[in-house]
Formats: structure tokens, C-alpha cells, sequence
């Protein structure tokens, strides 16, 4: 069985499916994949125009992040070792983090 929902990047929309032998399997498998909030502007400027990217650091360390074509600010992705779950990350307060970076 397989299961597909839609999450929102600024003006995106991603598809995400999850596979299992039931319904239940199946929702847990997209649910890994998918466990982070819609993100419809940029927590620094405002703007819609987001995207999503990806980089490798010192030839081995993988991230991906949501970027504002706006003002190049970045939210990374972030996944737990111990069952995968993918999330976004956030500051102490529990805001979603976004970083402007510098050009």
C-alpha cells in the first residue's frame, strides 16, 4: 500500500509518499519522512520564495535546508539517529531556526 501527502515550501509543493504492507505501515513510513510543518514564509524576511537545497560539507557530512531566494537566509533539515525521523530545526524557544547568512 502506499500513502502520499503534500507538504508546502514557501509557494512549493512537495510530494512525499510512505510504503508498507497496511495503512498503518504506510503512514508510518511517510510519516519518518514528513514529520516537520508546513513553511510558508521566511522567518527573516517574509518572503515566499523559498526553496529546497542541498549540500555536502568536508566531503562527507549531508544537509538540507529550505533557502529564501529573498535574502539567502537558511532553515536546515534535521533527522534523529535513533529512528530517522526528519524535522526542522529549531532555537531554545522552540521557533523554527533560520539563519541569515552572510554573502
Amino acid at each position: 500500500m502506499k500513502v502520499t501527502i503534500f507538504k508546502q515550501v514557501g509557494k512549493e509543493k512537495i510530494m512525499i509518499e510512505g510504503e508498507g504492507e497496511s495503512l498503518k505501515k504506510a503512514l508510518y513510513d511517510v510519516a519518518i519522512n514528513a514529520s516537520f510543518p508546513n513553511v510558508y514564509k521566511c522567518g527573516i524576511c517574509g518572503s515566499d520564495n523559498l526553496t529546497i537545497r542541498a549540500r555536502k560539507a568536508k566531503g562527507k557530512h549531508q544537509y538540507v535546508f529550505i533557502k529564501c531566494m529573498s535574502c539567502s537566509a537558511e532553515l536546515n533539515f534535521g533527522e534523529r539517529e535513533e529512528d530517522a525521523v526528519t524535522y526542522l530545526r529549531t532555537n531554545e524557544d522552540k521557533q523554527l531556526a533560520w539563519k541569515k547568512l552572510e554573502s
